[in-house]
């Protein structure tokens, strides 16, 4: 693969997908698990209080807990958007370039850039309009597809499975 350069921003709106994504889906089967638990916490809330059944202190704080999750992670992911939209970055062009060795980061107009081994990337998901690149937990790097053209994501995706292996995931039609 020869250096690939692409140039975008990230819109507000993209970094909240993101969000939903990493904090919901992005393990198979997590929303369903999540929701699960959430529509478990609500039916014993129900059954405790309007119902009632008895139950003890323990079960009581384990629905508890359960019902204010869902909202606590919710209202997580909106104040992340929101704080990135208010420190401007949606508006700022980021720069990457991509090799068979390495991935380059830089805000256009910084500096400062990052160059990361693919050692360093940890996960990688394939979304429909969108690669996703984990170099942690929480710590994603974004790459529009619209910028690449067909044959960047055909690369970019060949790139990925031999880099990364069974560290790179196609949720292509599972999300959106």
């Amino acid at each position: 693969m020869a250096i690939k350069e692409y140039s975008f921003k990230v819109s507000s709106r993209a970094f909240r997908e993101v969000q939903y994504f990493t904090t919901f889906f992005r393990h198979r089967f997590q929303g369903a698990f999540v929701a699960a638990i959430f529509a478990l916490a609500v039916v014993l809330f129900i059954l405790n209080t309007a119902v009632g059944v008895a139950m003890s202190n323990v079960m009581q704080m384990c629905y508890i807990v359960c019902l204010i999750s869902l909202p606590l992670l919710m209202f997580s992911c909106k104040q992340r958007t929101r704080k990135y939209k208010e420190s401007g970055l949606d508006n700022q062009m980021r720069h990457v370039a991509l090799s068979e060795d390495w991935i380059k980061l830089r805000l256009i107009g910084s500096p400062e850039s990052e160059k990361l081994g693919w050692k360093q990337v940890s996960s990688a998901y394939e979304l429909h309009d969108r690669f996703l690149l984990y170099r942690g937990s929480d710590n994603v790097i974004f790459l529009p597809k619209n910028v690449m053209g067909r044959e960047g994501e055909l690369e970019m995706r060949e790139v990925l499975i031999k880099k990364l292996g069974r560290g790179f995931h196609s949720r292509l039609g599972t999300f959106r």
